[in-house]
């Protein structure tokens, strides 16, 4: 391959050009050859990459995004549940009457909080 290079390299005519500006206008021209053998189906192509490029980026951070908000959605029904039972908050209401039922609401508040958790 190294050969073939050189005698790429070799059959430009020698413009009083350095050997690295010589292959860059080697390289140049072998794009050129290339999109000319591609015909129009090249700039669909860069199209559908640029497209796919932003699409990409795009969708993964809505993936993200909506994964994010579920673990939160997730924590806060938890952390509401612990710091909000609805079951023990009648016995709470009814605490106000008696003692020891003002005792026993916030056993089974606590009771319900722990549980809760796991």
């Amino acid at each position: 391959m190294r050969d073939l290079w050189k005698l790429l390299l070799a059959c430009l005519p020698p413009w009083r050009m350095s050997p690295a500006r010589r292959e860059a206008v080697l390289k140049f021209v072998i794009v050129m050859v290339i999109c000319l053998c591609a015909g129009p189906e090249i700039f669909a192509a860069i199209e559908l990459q640029i497209l796919l490029e932003l699409l990409g980026a795009t969708l993964f951070m809505t993936a993200f995004i909506a994964g994010a908000r579920l673990v939160l959605a997730n924590l806060g029904d938890i952390l509401r549940n612990v710091a909000l039972p609805l079951a023990p908050v009648a016995f709470i209401f009814l605490a106000y009457v008696e003692w020891w039922l003002a005792t026993a609401s916030a056993c089974v508040a606590s009771a319900h909080a722990l549980w809760a958790l796991f």
